[in-house]
């Protein structure tokens, strides 16, 4: 019967391998992320019936982490489907030692455990090595470790284990909306009409900018806070509704995740305009939902007069009023999530889609809808607050990208 191996990876609260709190973790079942700047763990070779590793037998342990980026896509034409793809391999580090008998942890047992540790720096020059291929239309990138025993120079045993692996990096500062024209809507108005007598009653309006980043990796309970503007001015020559009335509104919001693909390397950062199009094919977008999704219900309060205006004249100019309520987001994040990150050939980012149910004196009812972009990262760290000034493409400081599949 010949050897096992198993693989495992050591997780830590800090970055200090001594640590009491550096704990062990099952990397082929467990969804814990690694982001850290090394990785280290142990193979765990099982020695069959009575055989141990002797001073006789040379055993070599090798042990490779790597990690590979594949983008496809699909052209349906009539009958005809066209296919352009793109391999790569991000990185291949591999670790080849001889098998130690210090490593012999409990010898009635016949468990050796081989550690193996990798640096992963956050700059590095990455090693690219890309091969065209037809594939079937997907884009992703994916992490392994890769253990083999050898004996006399044979391979008696091997093993693979995934690795969920997102590099920390520092937030971007916030984009500039102009920059990506069509994708993100900020501000939303309504004039609401009475149907009856054909006249406008009331106009509504919200507002916000880009929140502050959503950090994962600390908990599964991930939060931001997205400030919202409104303003509210009457309409009807009646004035009723010239004093704010009671104004609640109920909100739909959910995180979604536009994922760019690419066969030919970007040099800016991908729009969704130029995505999709079939007379330049090379770039798709694809807009999806995530299970992060929140409802709340808000009383709209503390109005602020903003002009001191009111009825005058002809013109019948009327007050317009303000108030700023803060919608506050709590996600329960258990599912793996990629960060916000752009790679030459994949990149992703994430928006926050809003939809606004605005409910006026129990009786008239305005719908608003916003769209705002928002990061998702795995580092705490200080966030800009000055935007993005260009949209010319900057690899991340040669960062391997995060594991998405």
């Amino acid at each position: 019967m010949a050897p096992r191996l198993h693989i495992e990876v050591n997780q830590q609260s800090d970055r200090n391998p001594t640590s009491p709190d550096y704990e062990r973790v099952n990397i082929a079942s467990s969804s814990h992320v690694i982001t850290d700047g090394h990785l280290d763990g142990n193979v765990i070779i099982f020695m069959p019936g009575n055989e141990t590793a002797s001073s006789s037998q040379q055993y070599l342990v090798e042990v490779t982490f790597e990690g590979h980026l594949s983008a496809a896509i699909n052209l349906n034409i009539s009958t005809q489907l066209l296919r352009l793809a793109k391999n790569i391999t991000l990185l291949r580090a591999s670790d080849v030692r001889e098998l130690s008998q210090q490593s012999t942890t409990n010898t009635s047992s016949r468990t050796i455990l081989h550690p193996f540790h990798f640096n992963i720096p956050p700059n590095r020059q990455l090693f690219y090595n890309s091969n065209d291929l037809i594939l079937r239309g997907q884009g992703r990138i994916e992490y392994f470790l890769k253990a083999r025993l050898f004996d006399h120079g044979n391979c008696i045993a091997e093993n693979e284990a995934p690795v969920t692996f997102a590099p920390a990096r520092e937030c971007s500062p916030p984009i500039c909306i102009s920059d990506f024209p069509g994708e993100y809507t900020l501000a939303s108005s309504r004039r609401v009409r009475d149907r009856l007598h054909r006249r406008d009653l009331y106009y509504l309006s919200v507002q916000t900018g880009e929140p502050a980043p959503l950090y994962l990796g600390r908990s599964t309970m991930v939060s931001t806070v997205v400030p919202l503007k409104w303003n509210y001015r009457c309409l009807a020559p009646s004035q009723q509704h010239a004093n704010v009335p009671d104004i609640y509104a109920t909100i739909q919001t959910s995180l979604r995740a536009t994922t760019f693909v690419s066969v030919s390397p970007q040099d800016r950062i991908p729009l969704e305009e130029d995505a999709n199009k079939l007379l330049d094919f090379k770039l798709v977008a694809n807009t999806t939902g995530t299970s992060l999704t929140q409802a709340r219900k808000l009383r709209i309060a503390s109005w602020e007069n903003l002009d001191g205006g009111g009825p005058h004249g002809k013109d019948q100019t009327t007050t317009t009023y303000q108030a700023i309520t803060p919608l506050i987001l709590n996600f329960d994040a258990r599912d793996y999530l990629p960060p916000t990150f752009t790679h030459p050939y994949i990149s992703r980012r994430y928006s926050l889609s809003i939809s606004v149910s605005v409910d006026v004196d129990n009786s008239r009812h305005a719908s608003l809808r916003l769209r705002v972009p928002v990061q998702v990262s795995y580092e705490w760290d200080e966030w800009p607050t000055e935007c993005r000034e260009d949209v010319s493409f900057r690899p991340d400081s040669g960062i391997l990208p995060p594991y998405i599949k």
